[in-house]
């Protein structure tokens, strides 16, 4: 599926989501609620989120695009639109190019029609939904928050044939730091590996306490190459993964991953600063 968003929340026209399309940071699901794979992320359709057609919840994290915020005069309030195409009639268009966990794809249909405006006439069926949400701006200036998807059940799905058992045992792999070599100055990062949260501030301390606790790491010599990217697939290179992240999933198939066994994250506190008095 695909968010958008429309911050004209007077006349929210089909054009005005068009032009605010969330950006799919990460599945959750696994972690909320103990699904059997998490969707990675689709390079060549940044927007897209795929859901596990097993899953009766899911839980997933989008980037708002960069300046979104509501009109003061309407509370701050914008409009979300949830873009479902369904994938158990035909193949999307790019569809042959994703890297679907087990169980996932569609592989015994044929490529999906363009898509029509109602979503009943020709396949694939489609559904969209709406929702309010307030999204302020930051001192006035644009921002570029990240904020968890509206959490929604998934439509039932025809079933596929997998080889994995559906239940799989989330467990990390046995394994040892992967070889990294880093280069440039620090900076924040999401998926343990590139500079992709600049947002979040450009210190340790800002980065660390951005977001929820153990969510970013700090990379003391900018971007990373010679490792696996968090939410990556390591199923054939258990070892891989950018720290502090591990091969987490089973022989069927395996993601970078934070540490489901690991200790707690612990978010630095703020460092306090006094002025020193000044005598006359």
């Amino acid at each position: 599926h695909i968010t958008y968003a429309c911050p004209d929340f007077d006349n929210p026209t089909q054009a005005c989501f068009d032009q605010y399309q969330l950006e799919f940071v990460e599945d959750l699901s696994v972690e909320a609620y103990g699904t059997n794979y998490n969707a990675p992320k689709d390079e060549n359709f940044p927007s897209r989120a795929y859901v596990n057609p097993a899953a009766s919840k899911t839980k997933m994290r989008f980037k708002l695009p960069e300046g979104l915020h509501g009109d003061p005069a309407n509370d701050n309030l914008v409009l979300l639109q949830w873009h479902w195409v369904t994938g158990n009639s035909c193949r999307s268009g790019g569809y042959d190019d994703y890297n679907f966990p087990p169980g996932w794809s569609p592989d015994n249909m044929g490529p999906c029609p363009p898509l029509s405006d109602t979503g009943i006439d020709v396949q694939p069926e489609q559904f969209w939904n709406c929702a309010e949400v307030k999204i302020l701006p930051s001192n006035n200036t644009p921002v570029v928050p990240t904020t968890p998807a509206p959490m929604t059940k998934a439509p039932t799905a025809s079933p596929t044939v997998s080889n994995a058992p559906t239940n799989a045992n989330q467990t990390p792999a046995p394994v040892t730091s992967a070889p990294t070599v880093d280069s440039g100055e620090g900076c924040c990062s999401q998926n343990y590996k590139d500079c992709d949260s600049a947002w979040c501030g450009d210190t340790e301390t800002q980065c660390l306490s951005c977001g929820s606790a153990g969510d970013k790491t700090w990379l003391p010599n900018g971007p990373r190459t010679g490792c696996i990217a968090r939410w990556g697939a390591c199923t054939t290179a258990v070892n891989d993964c950018c720290a502090p992240a591990v091969c987490v999933g089973n022989e069927y198939y395996r993601q970078c991953l934070p540490d489901p066994n690991g200790p707690a994250p612990v978010t630095p506190a703020p460092v306090a600063t006094t002025s020193a008095p000044v005598v006359v």
